[in-house]
């Protein structure tokens, strides 16, 4: 693993990204880190595809950990509720607000990669209506051609 991370700043929270993006860590500010690592899986490459990512496992992971932040940021929240309690000790059952995030966050995902007229979820609409999708879509995009550059 690389010495030095590209860092990326939010108002509760640090993002690292390491390798390109294969490890990416978020770090809050009680010190608490999350980290994520593409495993290899089959459910990961199928995810990645339906995302539009074709077979870049790597970069659907690292956008997804980004995206829960850019989404907790754009709801007026300094980091992401599922991954501060997947660091600090995920609660069992996880409570159905965790999974509606999910939801949000692969909905984004499937988005920024031109799949917008495919929601299969539904959560589109409903975000569109409680926070600026193009304005985390942006954000997205400048951040991914951050690292792109970087790496």
């Amino acid at each position: 693993m690389s010495t030095n991370p590209v860092t990326i700043r939010f108002p509760g929270c640090t993002i690292l990204v390491w390798n390109g993006g294969a490890y990416t860590e978020t770090v809050f500010e009680d010190g608490t880190r999350c980290p994520a690592l593409p495993h290899g899986s089959e459910y990961q490459a199928r995810t990645a595809r339906e995302l539009g990512y074709g077979d870049d496992v790597d970069a659907m992971c690292r956008e997804h950990e980004i995206m829960h932040t850019l989404l907790a940021v754009a709801r007026g929240r300094p980091y992401s509720p599922v991954l501060w309690d997947v660091a600090h000790g995920p609660p069992d059952p996880a409570p159905a607000w965790h999974y509606e995030e999910e939801a949000d966050v692969l909905a984004l995902q499937r988005l920024l990669n031109g799949g917008d007229a495919d929601d299969p979820s539904g959560r589109l609409e409903a975000l569109r209506r409680e926070i600026d999708v193009e304005a985390v879509l942006a954000r997205a995009r400048a951040i991914r051609a951050s690292l792109r550059s970087s790496g």
